[in-house]
């Protein structure tokens, strides 16, 4: 979603990504400086529930075969809370 920005945190415990479909090569180089590697999908209150369920399906297909990334959820996005 946003090609032109530079990744500046390298390191750390968690690496946290906001799933939109991406190869996740995009992060194989971050990988090694991080613990913990999450994909979170994109939710968008814009978007209708159809979509943000098939991105969190997608999200979820995606952790499911590709070890070590582990899902996370905001879930206070799906409950309507701000």
């Amino acid at each position: 979603m946003y090609p032109d920005v530079k990744i500046r945190q390298r390191t750390g415990d968690e690496l946290k990504c906001v799933y939109v479909g991406q190869d996740l090569e995009l992060y194989s180089d971050l990988q090694q400086g991080f613990k913990h590697h999450f994909l979170q999908p994109c939710y968008m209150d814009t978007e209708s529930v159809e979509w943000n369920g098939k991105n969190f399906a997608e999200t979820e297909a995606v952790v499911k075969t590709n070890a070590p990334w582990r899902l996370s959820l905001q879930t206070h996005k799906w409950m309507g809370v701000d």
